[in-house]
């Protein structure tokens, strides 16, 4: 099997992104619920003992037509859960809001309906006891087993402490020790999700790596990607812009010709040979047209000679790329021209 060695495409992190597979840790959304969650209970936690303790003095002081009369208890109940409702929406909004912001924090904002398409993996038991036995199921297995000793060790450490000052209790209202209680229990609680949210930050790690050694490609997908997607806007610039590089290079090239071949007004050819270096005279430049008059005007302006050959002329813009030698069947004709050009340069000097 190939190696996946070359970096995700962001096309394929789109791709992913929209099948809803994205680094994500669920331990992260369950390490802030904890600490959260009882934060706004060590806050909250009096005012929601006292609605509850007025539900219980009310049923309590009640009991008999609550047992005879289904609408005196009907009515008694919706009094007594309305108040403890309102004391316990601060809970469920911070609940509710963490895990928001967790699951933002971690993915940003991704709204995908594709993880809820039915799948038949997904029910095949066969499949599920693959899953449940696989190396991966074991490391999952290994990590729940940690976590529930690391916090049952935080809760106990957390409430020994506490355990001096219980003897002291019985010397105390109920209430007052109640309140001594459940502030000891959400304080081991903060402290378990301070713990949660230290393993929550190696599980993202190790889950964002998972999430990148995934996404990886061979090389032979990011080739086929890269064709298949291209742009064909980008790639028509890219075109049109080394288009536009090589004719530069090319009209630079024209004042070092040592001779331009006309047709003598279609076709323009310049030829550069340098005995000591080359082998047969190569072509720097050639153009038709509005190319050639270019390629004339500007071998006028450098005093670059210009010569008539129509037919020598048509073969080389023919047969002859820019940058290449010219064929051996032109030696003779290309040089009885620059023997030419040579003669008239020494008629001058």
């Amino acid at each position: 099997m190939p190696e996946k060695t070359e970096a995700p495409t962001p096309r394929r992190r789109a791709e992913a992104r929209q099948r809803g597979e994205v680094a994500r840790s669920p331990e992260v959304n369950n390490g802030i619920g904890i600490l959260v969650g009882f934060l706004v209970l060590r806050a909250t936690g009096p005012t929601l003992a006292g609605q509850l303790a007025g539900l219980m003095r009310s049923w309590l002081s009640h009991q008999g037509k609550a047992l005879v009369q289904p609408e005196f208890f009907r009515a008694e109940l919706v009094k007594a859960l309305v108040p403890i409702v309102l004391a316990s929406l601060p809970l469920l909004a911070a609940l509710l809001a963490s895990g928001m912001l967790a699951s933002t924090a971690q993915v940003g904002m991704l709204f995908t309906a594709q993880p809820l398409k039915p799948s038949f993996d997904r029910i095949n038991p066969l499949a599920g006891a693959r899953r449940l036995f696989s190396t991966r199921g074991a490391v999952s297995a290994a990590k729940a087993m940690l976590k529930v000793g690391a916090a049952c060790l935080v809760a106990y450490l957390s409430l020994r402490q506490e355990a001096a000052r219980l003897p002291s209790l019985s010397r105390v209202d109920l209430g007052a020790g109640v309140l001594l209680l459940w502030g000891a229990c959400c304080d081991a609680g903060v402290r378990i999700g301070l713990l949660m949210l230290v393993i929550a930050g190696a599980d993202y790690l190790i889950q964002w790596r998972e999430h990148e050694k995934n996404l990886r490609m061979t090389r032979q997908e990011l080739i086929e990607e890269l064709k298949r997607y291209e742009n064909p806007f980008i790639r028509a610039r890219v075109r049109q812009q080394q288009r536009r590089m090589a004719m530069q290079r090319m009209m630079a090239a024209v004042p070092k010709a040592d001779v331009v071949i006309t047709n003598p007004t279609e076709l323009a050819v310049a030829l550069e040979y340098k005995a000591a270096s080359m082998r047969a005279p190569v072509v720097v430049a050639k153009g038709q047209r509005l190319m050639a008059e270019r390629i004339r005007r500007v071998a006028s302006e450098h005093g670059v000679p210009i010569v008539e050959r129509p037919p020598l002329a048509r073969l080389l813009y023919r047969m002859v790329d820019v940058g290449a030698e010219i064929p051996p069947e032109l030696y003779q004709a290309v040089a009885e021209v620059l023997a030419f050009i040579y003669s008239l340069k020494g008629r001058r000097s």
